[in-house]
């Protein structure tokens, strides 16, 4: 889904109530891929000069000065690396039954039992700042 600007990510109307015969609807834009603090900012101690950037699931116009603490406003950490939309839906088996999973056979197997978990690691490992 779009929000009206045609920015692509998942917004959900969110009612505020103005009076008591009014109702107003606001989009709030989330994103389905989070990322925390402490991996943020170890992107962001690592890579300190940088400005736009793209890589371990970041894509902004402004790392230096990214946050990804929601207070009402867009964080939209991926927006420059998304390629598609694929709507909405009200949960993940629904995506997968409609838009079906890339990877069978092997690459299934070698994703689920190797790449996941290599992965993880290294996510960990930028957590703890251990590059």
């Amino acid at each position: 889904m779009s929000d009206s600007r045609g920015s692509p990510g998942c917004s959900l109307p969110v009612a505020a109530s103005q009076s008591t015969r009014h109702l107003l609807l606001l989009w709030v834009n989330l994103e389905g891929f989070i990322l925390d603090a402490p991996y943020l900012a170890s992107l962001q101690r690592h890579f300190p000069d940088r400005q736009r950037f793209r890589g371990y699931g970041a894509a902004t116009l402004n790392l230096a000065a990214h946050e990804v603490e929601w207070q009402g406003r867009c964080t939209y950490l991926q927006r420059d690396g998304i390629a598609d939309d694929f709507g909405v839906f009200d949960s993940p088996d629904e995506f997968y039954a409609r838009q079906g999973s890339n990877l069978s056979g092997f690459k299934r197997w070698l994703y689920s039992h190797v790449i996941r978990h290599r992965m993880n690691a290294q996510v960990r490992r930028i957590r703890a700042e251990h590059w």
